[in-house]
């Protein structure tokens, strides 16, 4: 995703700790880490997907073991996220920010939850995401 990149790279340099999780199965973390590049950012002990142990999104589950692979209180992250059920999780984990990504939910829907609160704010991509930092 455009701004990826460069938003690692801010985040390792100013020490910011981070983690992936995602509710996908290690087949795509694999292809994730080998032929997306991301291996370049992220080892396995920073990311939780699914073992088939974690209740599924939007159980918060997944952003709590997370926030705890990096030593974060959940309130103290930024969570970024596409996905309904995943926001649902955000929200439930009590993250302290949810920046939604508006690529595969509807901007009306982001809005609504914007509107509520419940959202920080609504990108398209991570250019310019230090902003939130």
């Amino acid at each position: 995703m455009p701004g990826a990149p460069e938003l690692f790279d801010l985040l390792v340099e100013r020490g910011i700790p981070f983690a992936l999780a995602t509710a996908s199965p290690i087949e795509n973390v694999e292809f994730y880490l080998n032929d997306l590049g991301l291996k370049k950012w992220f080892t396995m002990d920073r990311i939780v997907y699914d073992q088939g142990i974690l209740p599924s999104k939007p159980d918060p589950a997944f952003y709590l073991e997370a926030a705890k692979c990096i030593g974060v209180d959940p309130k103290d992250c930024i969570i970024a996220e596409d996905s309904i059920t995943g926001i649902g999780a955000a929200i439930n984990a009590g993250a302290g920010r949810i920046v939604a990504i508006d690529r595969s939910v509807s901007r009306e829907w982001l809005e609504a939850r914007k509107n509520a609160g419940q959202i920080h704010a609504i990108v398209h991509d991570f250019c310019g995401f230090e902003r939130f930092l």
